[in-house]
């Protein structure tokens, strides 16, 4: 990710960690809710501009449950790679877990503030859409579905709802390797996302412990 989130496409815009506190990390883990606000939290230079909070509908009545927005770099600076890393083995370590803690690369001209706003805004307008809570960006094991199932029209929807991200990347199933949303270009953009996606959502809880149960298993039998 170093080489992708350092390239021309992305290294002038800012580039961001978001992570769900709803899964808590070992206190004693650098990539933890009290690891990040030691690194970057109130009392450290330029803290409050580091850390952002992501006031979900849904949680709002609980800020310390809510997403995070890690802001790693600025437009033109070279982000490090030791921070990059360490989301990497945590991605890697928690790729089949039901909740995961590492949520997505993002990359926009969008600042901390107003990329907060955003996201809740196009989560909430998805909410309608389907008449149900859901949020994907919060839950990387619902792109990777979204990604794979949906039609070219579905796919294209949800890009048209993330117009002001230049850049997605979620952890996959694949070990956490991350993966950028794409979609494709030449498809029609619907009202919403269809009624047959909608059915597929359904079955979604079920699919996702059907595959950890098969990660389970080969883990078992490849030790």
């Amino acid at each position: 990710m170093i080489f992708e989130l350092n390239n021309t496409n992305n290294l002038f815009k800012y580039r961001y960690l978001l992570v769900d506190n709803i899964v808590a990390l070992n206190p004693v883990e650098p990539l933890s809710k009290e690891g990040l606000i030691d690194l970057f939290g109130k009392g450290n230079p330029f803290s409050e501009k580091k850390l952002t909070q992501v006031l979900r509908s849904d949680l709002d009545y609980d800020p310390s449950v809510c997403p995070t927005l890690v802001k790693l770099a600025e437009p033109d600076e070279f982000l490090e790679s030791p921070i990059l890393d360490r989301i990497g083995f945590e991605a890697a370590n928690e790729c089949f877990e039901s909740k995961r803690y590492i949520c997505a690369y993002i990359v926009t001209d969008l600042k901390p503030s107003v990329l907060a706003k955003q996201l809740i805004n196009i989560g909430n307008t998805i909410a309608n859409a389907l008449h149900r809570r859901y949020y994907p960006f919060f839950e990387p094991f619902r792109m990777q579905f979204l990604q794979e199932v949906a039609s070219k029209e579905d796919n294209a929807w949800l890009k048209s709802q993330l117009t002001q991200i230049a850049n997605y990347y979620y952890p996959s199933i694949h070990g956490g390797q991350f993966i950028r949303f794409t979609a494709d270009d030449t498809a029609n953009i619907a009202e919403s996302w269809s009624e047959n996606y909608g059915n597929r959502l359904k079955n979604l809880i079920m699919i996702q412990n059907l595959v950890n149960l098969w990660a389970n298993n080969r883990t078992y039998y490849t030790e």
